[in-house]
């Protein structure tokens, strides 16, 4: 008995917000190190399971706002310790507001890939204002590097009471993803299509097609990150290099090859995602394996202009999960017989 595939796919747009906050603690009158407690805005797979930032250097640079106005620190690396991250870096013994600027995702061994300012001279000439990622091929990166690359601000600021200067003892800072994630959960529609059934689905690969997956990332700060006032979300910008092809497309990690009757993956711990530049792409390709027969089926979420395929536009942050189930429909038979064909032929027997 032979069948056919049927797929259903459904699309889910997951959005993910933080918002920046600072909390100021009492010290004393001695020198305190700058130490930040990372929050990372949810979720990534590469990198980021959770809102808690892994033991990860972060990439950091300074501005004091108050007077006088200056620079406190260029790019510095600040490492994962016993709580927070610090790099031994002081506060200032004085009144003061400080703002922070970071970059994480890029490994210590590759510091020179993160830059303060960004290279353009129309973007700034302090180091608070703007930096630039390059996260291109001629760095090595490719499509299966997957490097979560997040971006923060924070504010802390050294008070005086009388005598007495009361120093922060560490500075929150929101972590926001620069990527897009593209996640794909897959489900049999009964226990025929499942494991083990009569019609049992074996995926062998989904790959993203039109989707680019490395290229330079500028980040410019708010405006108000040389003053006192509160930090706000900066803004980005890609300049993404060319989407790859055929066999130089990676592979969606941990896509079940069999399937089951429930979505899966369904922990965040082993999502069946890849992270792209936010930019668009066009499609996904699955193949599988039914009945000892393989296929490929390409499916469009943007639909089509006549016979052209839509791109689909990303958005950094945004996780879109596409939720893939396998229906197997049954070819059953009409039989309609044919009716016997009159032929009439009239003959006389003589006696």
């Amino acid at each position: 008995m032979k069948k056919y595939l049927f797929i259903t796919i459904s699309a889910a747009l997951a959005l993910t917000a933080c918002t920046n906050e600072t909390t100021e603690y009492v010290g004393d009158t001695q020198a305190r190190e700058i130490a930040f407690a990372p929050l990372a805005q949810k979720p990534t797979r590469a990198a980021v399971q959770t809102a808690t930032l892994p033991s990860q250097d972060m990439f950091v640079v300074a501005y004091q706002a108050s007077t006088p106005a200056k620079e406190y620190f260029g790019k510095t690396t600040f490492t994962k310790g016993e709580t927070y991250w610090g790099a031994s870096k002081y506060w200032p013994l004085s009144e003061s507001t400080i703002n922070f600027f970071a970059v994480t995702g890029i490994t210590s061994a590759n510091t020179a890939h993160v830059s303060f300012p960004a290279t353009s001279a129309s973007e700034g000439t302090k180091s608070i204002e703007s930096a630039t990622v390059a996260y291109t091929t001629a760095n090595s990166y490719a499509a299966s590097s997957q490097q979560d690359i997040m971006y923060s601000v924070g504010q802390g600021a050294v008070t005086k009471s009388g005598n007495t200067l009361t120093f922060p003892e560490k500075v929150d800072m929101t972590f926001y993803h620069a990527m897009a994630m593209i996640n794909f959960q897959v489900k049999a529609n009964s226990a025929v299509e499942a494991s083990g059934g009569s019609g049992a689905i074996t995926i062998n690969n989904i790959k993203l097609n039109g989707a680019q997956y490395t290229g330079t990332l500028t980040i410019t700060n708010n405006t108000a990150c040389t003053t006192t006032g509160t930090q706000v979300k900066p803004t980005i910008s890609w300049v993404g290099e060319t989407a790859p092809t055929g066999e130089n497309r990676p592979t969606v990690p941990n896509v079940p090859s069999t399937l089951s009757t429930t979505f899966a993956p369904a922990s965040e711990s082993n999502w069946a995602c890849l992270m792209v530049i936010p930019s668009t792409f066009e499609s996904f390709t699955i193949n599988f394996t039914v009945d000892g027969n393989t296929y490929d089926y390409t499916y469009v979420p943007g639909g089509f202009t006549d016979s052209t395929p839509n791109t689909t536009s990303l958005t950094a942050g945004n996780k879109y999960t596409y939720q893939i189930t396998f229906k197997l429909h049954e070819i059953e038979i009409n039989p309609i017989v044919d009716t016997w064909t009159d032929n009439n032929n009239s003959i006389t027997v003589a006696n």
